[in-house]
């Protein structure tokens, strides 16, 4: 069952990155894919703190939502291409700001997601 949610998921994935990147087009700053990384992580640390430790959801499953859905959602390559064009251009500022944002960004995204993974199961698991 793992390879079926796998292969479901990542096709999700995959087109909600594309309806967002063709909806949402930036100009200058990508920030289409800084939004959609950024998001990622906040999922992916949802779905590891919230969905994974609610025992009903079966691990495969979550392989699915975590590997299949969010890894292709997420798009380090792009991310990569875009900083490399900023240097090629010498746009040096954008490159820094993109590299940071990422990264700082993804980490407080991150956080939020444990965060909010612990506390939204935490309140559903109390209703019943």
């Amino acid at each position: 069952m793992k390879f079926v949610y796998l292969i479901v998921f990542s096709f999700l994935g995959g087109m909600t990155r594309w309806i967002i990147s063709s909806l949402f087009t930036a100009q200058g700053f990508p920030f289409t894919t800084l939004a959609i990384n950024l998001s990622g992580c906040f999922l992916l640390a949802f779905i590891v703190q919230g969905i994974a430790n609610f025992s009903f959801f079966s691990k495969d499953l979550i392989t699915g939502l975590g590997t299949g859905f969010v890894g292709s959602y997420t798009t380090f390559s792009t991310f990569t291409i875009e900083s490399i064009h900023f240097l090629q251009e010498g746009n040096i500022q954008y490159f820094i700001i993109y590299l940071t944002v990422s990264l700082f960004g993804g980490l407080l995204a991150a956080r939020l997601g444990y965060w909010a993974g612990n506390n939204v199961f935490k309140l559903g698991s109390e209703r019943y």
